[in-house]
Order: C-alpha cells, then sequence, then structure tokens
C-alpha cells in the first residue's frame, strides 16, 4: 500500500542538495520511498537509482509507477489545475507537456504502467 510510503519531490526541497539529503536520511530510517517526479528520461531515473544503490538499497527493490495519460487529457488538467487552485500553482507552458511526451523513455524493467482516462470531472465547484 501506499501509505506505508514516504513521499519525496524534488519540487519541495529548495535545492538538490536537500533533495539529496532527505532521500538518504530516509533510506537511513528504513523507510520506504515513493518518488513523486517526472523522471521521463532514463538519465534522471539513473540518477536516483544511483544514489539508492550508493546507499545500500538492492536493485530488487527499485521499481517504477508510470502513470498513462494522454497529451490532450494531460493539457486540460494542468489547466484546470490552476484554475482549482485559484491560480496557486502555474500552468506550465504547453511546449513543456509537447516535450515531455517527445522525449520520453519508458523504463525497461521493474515498472507498471496504471492508466488513466478522464471520464468526467465535477465541475460543481466552478463558477465559470
Amino acid at each position: 500500500e501506499l501509505d506505508d510510503y514516504i513521499r519525496l519531490s524534488k519540487d519541495d526541497y529548495n535545492t538538490v542538495v536537500n533533495y539529496k539529503k532527505a532521500i538518504v536520511k530516509n533510506i537511513n530510517e528504513k523507510n520506504k520511498i515513493v518518488f513523486d517526479n517526472i523522471n521521463h528520461k532514463n538519465s534522471s531515473r539513473k540518477t536516483l537509482i544511483d544514489l539508492l544503490k550508493n546507499n545500500g538499497v538492492d536493485s530488487s527493490e527499485i521499481g517504477f509507477i508510470i502513470r498513462e495519460i494522454n497529451k490532450e487529457d494531460s493539457m486540460f488538467l494542468n489547466k484546470y489545475r490552476c484554475y482549482t487552485t485559484k491560480g496557486e500553482v502555474g500552468v506550465l507552458p504547453d511546449v513543456v507537456i509537447h516535450s515531455y511526451y517527445k522525449y520520453l523513455e519508458e523504463p525497461h524493467n521493474n515498472y507498471i504502467k496504471i492508466g488513466h482516462t478522464i471520464e468526467k470531472l465535477d465541475t460543481s465547484n466552478l463558477h465559470l
């Protein structure tokens, strides 16, 4: 269950150094970690994998969850998130989302895919 995991996101830390310190601290405390990051390229995943392995985590304990969502829904949700947070979370430029899909490199092993489709959004609290 994901409730058994500590969620770490690089967005929650001011610097990469602080982010890596938090990772090592949680490894040393024997916490299970789920990384809430894009990590859409092999190089970004390799950085995390190397840090984990260098701190005693076995390869068999490292895996990935890929949340599949099509580009159109992703672009809509990007704007929807900004709207529902009243601008607290800004809209990513469309080019960022296009680049993500263009350069996506799926892992070759130790991963599962979770599909997401938007069937109906609750818009009752929106004042359009």
